[in-house]
């Protein structure tokens, strides 16, 4: 590494650009030298880490029913009870038993985003059955190609029954055209198929009793709506014809808007809760360790040279204290709120001219502001509380972002669809996210810090992108060992002196590469954050798209492409004819490269969730460090450490876009070395069947509504152009003119394809149609059990209702504890 390290970087970028060129060609080579046995590698990898896989997959069945507290969480806990956990099954009936659970059941008690993603990874494995269809006559039809010099060098058992093996002008490759009219043929049908799946149950979940499915967000609300009674009348004469008075009776019916609640900006009392907050924690154990050790709790007051004092005592007058500041802060926020809404109500100050755009309404706005001399009393409030408005400084502030809930899902799904206001960005309704999954640091940031913090985000990414592709082409470049030594020239005495090193570098590629696609993401979430999505599930889907780029444009593109086609632009120049042959040859060669990931991926990935090692580790440490004198304590997170009670959702942006590459491989490689099929059809098979058990057995119930699955669909689409467009550029490069003819059709109809599940299949999952929100209203109103206490208060900030949660006084709170203790 120190003789590496002292490379100047043109050393470096040559040896890198030599290694590159030799890894794509060399395999072509007449001598076949430095070449590695494409099957001599599989079989390696099948060795070394299917060996790996089922030491963990035996143990994973040795200790599923042992430990259910870790492999049967949803099961063990009450807060988490699953009645389809309930069933652990046997040894290995689990493995069949996991999919005979119906989807149905799956989407009533895992969630609609896990159903969803188990959907995903069985489309997959439909299409990997249709690619082993086409090698019925795939194989066949490489493996008795007719002999040709340019061909010649492809000696190896994988290599021959793929494209490589077929010389360029050859008719076989018919074969390979009908195979991609099959293979993208079935997933265009299987798509549609999937969308009439996916539009049922996202309706059937729209049409549930939850805050989000009756309330809507509206941002960039302007002055003289930002107020509770504004924006309810506002949608109330804009949707609710019940809200009209009825001049034959002169009677005003009911309203159809629930509550609106403006978001202020309350740093200070957020502050203040989340201290109060760390202060019932520590009094709480503090009791518990008098109850339980019988002890009398002693804490210093300063870290060094502070004096011993009861705790309990102390925390108790700290909490009384802390509550009273909390409850003075509740009060001076809702007095301010009221003033500033009786202020713009009254239109003591100019809301339209405030409004104006122009730079002389603006001055002359300032100037009324600032010249408070020829102002009244009253007047000078006015124009106090209108700035502290316009600035949101200080605790009270109102933001131009609203939740407004409806009694009835037609209103909502109405002001969803419609434009409110003459201004681009004035206005703007999304869905509500769940009250929990909701982002409030981000609510009410402006148009203009959103725009700038998106395009600094797109700016890194794309940067990132760029950068991303020097350790990847490095660790691609790792796949071939001859050529890097002459990159690392230690490397070849190493070899020398220890030969089988020289299969661990072989197998060295494709797991760094694996450990490349998990660093990814925490880089991309830190980007993705500069964005100001409103809730974590938007957030999510955000870097999932970031993610799939990276994944199609740099594991796949860099990996393949670079050792192929780049790599070798300089040869091409000098010898173009040549070159364009071993192009054609080398490029369905990567298909063994791209194998042996798929490979590493799924081995150790679901070796390593179905034993759960990462949560395991931590709830382990945590039940040794932290408080743990009662169940609470026990069963709490501390510091980051989660025991298994309280189990961390699944990350579906983060699981779901490392399947991209799995269909991407499947797209390009499938018609040209038919036994990627195979593959595929093994590692979605295993992936299938360890997230169904993960999502009955470990993972927690969490809903954001499967909206990821509209977005990895479009991916998919995207991913079958592109996949078309390189088995052209290869039938291209064989310099098949018939083949090229006719693929290209194939192109136009999957264009045609994405355009017409653009216009109307998305837009359909999003909204509940009309019919539909009447049947569901009609039903919900008739029926005398049926309120709104699952939305009404669910969309107030959390900080405001902390004096909710506050005893009379600290003592009744001591009290309280020890009766729960």
């Amino acid at each position: 590494m120190t003789e590496m390290t002292e490379m100047t970087m043109e050393e470096t970028e040559e040896r890198m650009f030599a290694l590159h060129t030799s890894r794509g060609l060399e395999d072509t080579e007449e001598d076949g030298e430095g070449s590695n046995d494409t099957s001599e590698v599989l079989r390696t990898t099948f060795r070394l880490y299917g060996v790996i896989f089922v030491v963990l997959f035996c143990i994973y069945c040795f200790v599923r029913r042992r430990y259910p507290g870790a492999y049967n969480v949803r099961n063990t806990y009450e807060h988490l009870k699953c009645d389809l956990a309930a069933n652990s099954y046997g040894v290995l009936s689990w493995i069949w038993g996991i999919f005979f659970i119906s989807d149905l059941d799956l989407f009533e008690q895992c969630g609609l985003d896990a159903i969803a993603l188990i959907r995903i990874l069985q489309f997959g494995m439909k299409l990997s059955i249709v690619g082993i269809f086409n090698s019925i006559f795939l194989i066949p039809s490489y493996g008795t190609a007719k002999y040709s010099e340019e061909t010649a060098d492809v000696n190896d058992t994988v290599q021959q029954l793929s494209l490589s093996h077929v010389p360029p002008g050859s008719p076989v490759m018919i074969a390979t055209v009908v195979a991609a009219y099959i293979l993208f043929g079935a997933a265009m049908y299987l798509i549609l198929q999937e969308f009439k799946w996916y539009t049922v149950h996202r309706h059937v979940l729209l049409s549930k009793p939850q805050p989000n499915n009756y309330t809507i967000c509206v941002s960039g609300l302007p002055l003289e709506y930002r107020s509770n009674q504004a924006i309810r009348d506002y949608f109330n004469d804009c949707l609710c014809q019940d809200t009209l008075l009825d001049t034959s009776r002169d009677v005003v019916l009911q309203d159809c808007v629930l509550e609106t609640n403006i978001v202020l900006s309350i740093p200070k009392l957020e502050k203040l809760v989340m201290e109060r907050d760390a202060l019932d924690a520590k009094l709480t154990h503090a009791i518990n360790v008098r109850d339980i050790q019988g002890k009398t709790p002693m804490h210093k007051t300063k870290k060094c040279g502070g004096e011993k004092v009861d705790s309990i005592e102390t925390y108790s007058k700290e909490m009384e204290e802390k509550n009273n500041e909390i409850l003075r802060a509740i009060s001076k926020i809702e007095a301010s709120t009221e003033s500033k809404r009786q202020t713009s109500m009254r239109g003591d100050v100019d809301v339209d001219a405030n409004l104006s755009s122009s730079p002389s309404a603006q001055e002359q706005s300032g100037d009324n502001f600032a010249d408070d001399s020829t102002k009244s009393p009253e007047s000078k409030r006015s124009s106090s509380i209108m700035n502290s408005i316009r600035a949101g400084k200080e605790d009270g502030d109102i933001k131009d972002v609203g939740f407004v809930s409806f009694r009835n899902l037609r209103s909502t799904m109405a002001a969803l669809q419609m434009v409110h206001h003459e201004s681009p960005f004035e206005m703007q309704r999304q869905e509500a996210p769940l009250p929990e999954d909701i982002l409030w640091n981000n609510i009410g940031k402006s148009n203009k810090q959103l725009q700038l913090g998106k395009l600094l985000s797109l700016t890194l990414t794309t940067t990132l992108c760029l950068l991303w592709t020097i350790p990847v082409s490095f660790v691609a470049a790792l796949n071939d060992v001859d050529a890097l030594q002459d990159l690392i020239p230690f490397l070849e005495d190493w070899i020398e002196t220890a030969p089988w090193l020289s299969d661990v570098l072989a197998q060295l590629a494709p797991l760094l590469v694996v450990v490349l696609i998990a660093l990814l993401p925490t880089i991309l979430l830190v980007i993705t954050k500069l964005e100001g999505s409103i809730s974590d599930s938007s957030e999510q889907a955000s870097l999932f798209l970031k993610l799939s780029a990276f994944m199609i444009i740099q594991t796949f593109f860099v990996s393949a492409v670079s050792g192929s086609i780049f790599t070798a632009l300089q040869d091409i120049i000098d010898d173009p004819l040549s070159t364009v042959d071993l192009l054609a040859t080398s490029l369905p060669a990567q298909a063994s490269y791209f194998m042996q990931i798929l490979l590493v991926q799924t081995f150790i990935g679901v070796g390593v969730e179905l034993l759960r090692i990462g949560p395991v580790v931590v709830a382990f440490i945590r039940g040794k460090v932290g408080p743990s004198l009662t169940d609470e304590e026990r069963n709490a997170t501390w510091l980051g450490l989660r025991p298994f009670s309280d189990p961390a959702p699944f990350l579906h942006a983060i699981k779901l876009y490392r399947f991209v590459l799995y269909f991407m491989v499947l797209f390009v490689y499938s018609c040209m070395s038919p036994i990627v099929s195979y593959i595929a059809l093994l590692c979605f098979g295993l992936l299938t069947m360890c997230y169904r058990n993960q999502f009955v057995y470990c993972y927690p119930f969490k809903e954001t509504g499967g909206k990821l699955w509209g977005e990895f669909t479009n991916i998919m689409v995207v991913a079958m152009l592109i996949s078309e467009i390189v088995l052209t550029g290869v039938l291209v490069l064989k310099k098949s003119i018939a083949a090229t003819v006719l693929i290209v059709p194939l192109i136009v109809i999957t264009s045609l394809f994405k355009a017409y599940i653009d216009q109307q299949h998305y837009f359909v999952t999003k909204h509940l149609p009309g019919r539909r929100c009447i049947e569901v209203d009609r039903l919900a109103h008739g029926d005398p059990s049926f309120d709104f206490s699952f939305v009404e208060g669910t969309y107030i900030q959390n900080a405001l209702r902390a004096d909710k949660n506050i005893p009379g006084d600290a003592e009744q709170m001591v009290e309280s504890i020890e009766v729960e203790a």
